[in-house]
């Protein structure tokens, strides 16, 4: 025999389950950071069909130091100079939303003062 009353109840924790990672992915912050020449990183923030215009970008090093910040433009895009070889974290948030993204020491010029004899 089947409890009527279980039968909405289960049929809606079931529609939560399957809507609440397509919400989540379409407001969700994205972050894209590379190397373009020599120590200038290049970065794009953007959410599911929109760019993240004028979200604070800051720039980490390994030891928590920060490094520098900086907004994106009104394409999402920003650019950093890495002024030493170390591994670069970058974290931009934008209306309550968070992403980050690194870049490893090894992607940047050797010419570059290593961070941990600054």
């Amino acid at each position: 025999m089947v409890n009527r009353c279980n039968v909405p109840v289960r049929f809606l924790a079931v529609l939560f389950l399957l809507v609440s990672p397509l919400a989540a992915w379409a407001h969700g912050l994205h972050l894209d950071v590379y190397v373009v020449e020599g120590a200038t990183i290049e970065g794009e923030a953007y959410y599911h069909g929109a760019k993240a215009v004028g979200a604070k970008v800051e720039v980490f090093a390994p030891d928590g130091k920060k490094l520098g910040e900086t907004k994106t433009d009104e394409e999402g895009l920003f650019i950093f100079k890495a002024e030493f070889r170390c591994d670069h974290r970058f974290v931009v948030t934008d209306s309550g939303h968070r992403a980050t993204a690194t870049i490893p020491a090894e992607d940047l010029p050797g010419g570059l003062p290593d961070y941990r004899n600054r």
